[in-house]
């Protein structure tokens, strides 16, 4: 998958994104920097993705994660 091809893909997904990361996360700061940080982490994993065709389902599981390390982040804080 080239780079063009991603940013496409993930330009398609955003509104999903922010849809799941604000299921998680309450602060709207947080779910934009758990969605930006995901696709940063997703672009540099990119060559890792076996399937092409599970970009989807394998960003939106990076989204989770990051979203729950906010939150961990966030009661470390407290």
């Amino acid at each position: 998958m080239t780079d063009a091809e991603f940013a496409a893909r993930v330009i398609a997904m955003q509104d999903t994104l922010y849809r799941v990361s604000t299921t998680i996360l309450p602060r709207l700061c947080d779910r934009e920097d758990a969605v930006q940080s995901a696709i940063e982490k997703a672009w540099r994993k990119a060559d890792s993705l076996r399937e092409p065709d599970k970009l989807k389902p394998w960003l939106v599981r990076i989204l989770v994660n990051e979203c729950h390390e906010v939150l961990r982040r966030r009661k470390r804080e407290i």
